[in-house]
């Protein structure tokens, strides 16, 4: 989940947005300019286990 909160002198904010996908939180952007919040998430890639080589006799 996405969580915003705000607790300043003018106002006091939070909300909580569920994300349909797990997300990386380490290349998370997130800027604000007149107003408005802009976030930026990339998904988590799923890593495919590996196959093993098996040898047919």
């Amino acid at each position: 989940a996405l969580t915003i909160t705000v607790d300043s002198e003018i106002r006091k904010y939070y909300k909580e947005v569920n994300l349909p996908e797990p997300v990386d939180p380490k290349v998370a952007k997130a800027t604000y300019k007149n107003g408005v919040l802009e976030v930026v998430l990339t998904k988590k890639t799923k890593e495919t286990p590996k196959g093993e080589t098996i040898n047919i006799d």
